[in-house]
């Protein structure tokens, strides 16, 4: 097929296995996450198979490209500040909206790249490091959903050989690194 929709599925491309779980947790009503979200998200995220190279999902692993800023009024409600005025009568506070779960099956899978968005507070990049995958959170509107970003992230994947033994079998792990266009 010309696609292929990924969900809480698995796809090859080239050699690189994709899994896609478009799995989200927290939501309230208006779509965002709650603070204090349970851990468990009923597993859906423990269906992600060992030994895939990129994972999609609908959001981040906790303390990965997650943190937002809340605005809270003084009475104690929820609120976004319209005004950059130092009168608001608004605190802000930064939280962590990314799942506990999902972080701890990134760590069991041990993915090269993580895709996600939905954190539009977040979108960036942060490098691979113990353990971790390269992270890219491309979320492309701001909370009032204007788009605010039309360059596209783009991510180069390099093959490589583990060794002569797994190389006979067929077995090859994969770099990414992100790159520019050009």
């Amino acid at each position: 097929p010309a696609f292929e929709r990924l969900c809480h599925s698995e796809a090859t491309v080239l050699g690189l296995r994709f899994y896609g779980s478009p799995w989200h947790w927290g939501h309230l009503s208006n779509y965002a996450v709650r603070p204090g979200a349970p851990s468990s998200t009923s597993g859906r995220f423990d269906e992600i198979p060992d030994g895939i190279h990129v994972l999609v999902t609908h959001g981040p692993a906790f303390e990965r490209l997650d943190r937002v800023q809340t605005y809270i009024a003084l009475d104690g409600s929820s609120a976004i500040p319209k005004t950059n005025s130092a009168n608001a009568a608004v605190s802000r506070k930064e939280e962590h909206w990314g799942s506990r779960e999902l972080a701890d099956n990134i760590r069991r899978v041990r993915p090269g790249l993580h895709l996600h968005g939905h954190v539009k507070d977040a979108r960036g990049v942060l490098t691979a490091f113990a353990h971790q995958p390269l992270t890219v959170n491309s979320a492309m509107c701001d909370r009032a959903t204007k788009v605010m970003y039309g360059c596209p992230h783009v991510i180069k994947a390099t093959q490589i050989y583990v060794s002569e033994v797994t190389a006979a079998t067929g077995g090859t792990n994969w770099s990414f690194e992100m790159d520019f266009l050009d």
